[in-house]
């Protein structure tokens, strides 16, 4: 209580619920109450949208468009990866982006070349967005896991082949068409 008609109470609230207040002092003890209803708003889980801009043969580099949202804003997004070999653990890079935007757009690009990747070697990655919701935990949302794989070096021939074939098949093409002219 406070001085005058004033009176304060702070309470930290995990469930909905009611209240009434009376009125009283020392000319009335009895009178008319007021009664309210406290209705919490569920913080809700952040979204993430990926789309990736590579080329499905591409095995060197994938780029991705990314759309991230939250009611309340942000407390990190992060880029989860791993080589695929045995005892490889989880690392995160983060990646930076404006906390108090509740949608936004982003973009971020893997190279093979960055992790140290030999031939014939992958790594699996995702994204996670988390919220700012720091009294319950901060509530997280994930990518599906990806994939980016480093060419042997038949692969790498294999494609050098099918390449050459083609600009050979497209040379002809143009000779023919000189020709018939």
């Amino acid at each position: 209580p406070h001085d005058g008609n004033v009176f304060e109470k702070d309470k930290k609230v995990t469930e909905e619920f009611n209240y009434t207040i009376y009125g009283r002092n020392e000319y009335v003890l009895f009178s008319d109450s007021l009664s309210f209803f406290v209705e919490l708003i569920r913080d809700e889980y952040p979204e993430i949208n990926m789309e990736k801009l590579a080329e499905d043969d591409n095995t060197t580099y994938a780029h991705y468009n990314g759309i991230i949202s939250d009611d309340h804003g942000f407390h990190d997004l992060a880029f989860y990866f791993k080589k695929d070999t045995e005892g490889s653990e989880w690392q995160k890079k983060y990646i930076s982006i404006d906390e108090d935007l509740n949608r936004q757009f982003f973009q971020y690009t893997i190279l093979a070349a960055d992790y140290d990747l030999s031939s014939g070697e992958s790594i699996s990655y995702y994204f996670e967005i988390r919220d700012n919701d720091a009294i319950n935990k901060y509530k997280a949302s994930r990518s599906k896991t990806y994939s980016l794989s480093f060419p042997t070096q038949e692969e790498i021939a294999e494609s050098l082949d099918d390449d050459s074939e083609e600009f050979k098949k497209e040379l002809d093409n143009l000779i023919d068409l000189g020709v018939s002219e």
